[in-house]
């Protein structure tokens, strides 16, 4: 009996011993089923914040996809109209400049072609100092800061303070002016062509380089990113590549195809 007794004591402290194991498991049961619940809830909630976060950006990508495409919008309107303007000013240019040619081919009937050409002599000389000038004609309002040849045609570009670009031609012995070139806010300090002699290019000192084509006189490029006065610029042999140098000391390199500076130095 004693050693019965003795068994029934000590399974019934196993028992007591399984029990405590067996509601300590319950606990950390619960807690588990609690932290993962709390788990859920966190990651729901990020889940929520990260597809909030993923429309804002999305938003603001189309806002700025909208504000892209209105400012291409604005500049292309800013440069047909300036465009508009200057076709309507060498409309006006040539009607007067074909009254003034009318007038002075009234004036000229007297006198003889041969005995003109005689006294103006040779336009052009390849290899001698020139001693009399082929020509002379009032060319801008004010300076002249620079002048250009054109590589094909007998055309002649000038640059001056007035902040215009004027085309010449002198193919006839007499400057008729073929065109003018406007767009910049000061004046030009360099002009250049390109080789075919379809686009000149002009430096202005308002801090930009524009390009224009010859045959409608249309502004095509405006090239911005210095921070002085603009000097010079050139064509690289390449239509589509032009160097600028400003007064702020830096030689700049252009890509008019996708119209950005390509190098700075």
């Amino acid at each position: 009996i004693t050693v019965l007794r003795d068994k029934v004591t000590e399974l019934n402290l196993n028992n007591n011993i399984l029990k405590a194991e067996v509601q300590l498991y319950h606990t950390n049961n619960k807690e588990l089923i609690v932290l993962n619940q709390m788990l859920k809830d966190e990651h729901q909630a990020l889940q929520l914040a990260f597809t909030h976060l993923e429309d804002k950006l999305r938003k603001a990508q189309d806002e700025n996809r909208e504000m892209v495409e209105r400012l291409m919008k604005y500049k292309s309107k800013d440069v047909e109209k300036l465009n508009e303007e200057n076709e309507k000013f060498v409309m006006i240019k040539n009607i007067r400049l074909q009254k003034e040619l009318e007038e002075a081919a009234k004036d000229m009937r007297g006198i003889s072609p041969d005995a003109y050409l005689k006294d103006i002599g040779p336009v052009v000389s390849t290899s001698a100092v020139p001693t009399k000038a082929s020509f002379y004609f009032e060319a801008h309002e004010g300076e002249i800061c620079c002048v250009k040849w054109s590589p094909v045609d007998r055309v002649l570009a000038t640059g001056g303070a007035d902040r215009k670009v004027k085309l010449w031609d002198v193919s006839k012995g007499v400057p008729e002016k073929k065109g003018l070139l406007v767009g910049c806010n000061a004046g030009v300090m360099s002009v250049d062509f390109d080789s075919t002699g379809t686009l000149c290019l002009g430096a202005s000192n308002d801090f930009a380089s524009r390009v224009w084509t010859v045959q409608d006189q249309r502004m095509r490029h405006t090239l911005t990113g210095h921070s002085g006065k603009v000097m010079c610029a050139k064509f690289m042999g390449d239509p589509t590549k032009v160097a600028s140098g400003s007064c702020d000391r830096t030689l700049k390199i252009w890509d008019l195809r996708s119209k950005v500076c390509t190098e700075t130095k």
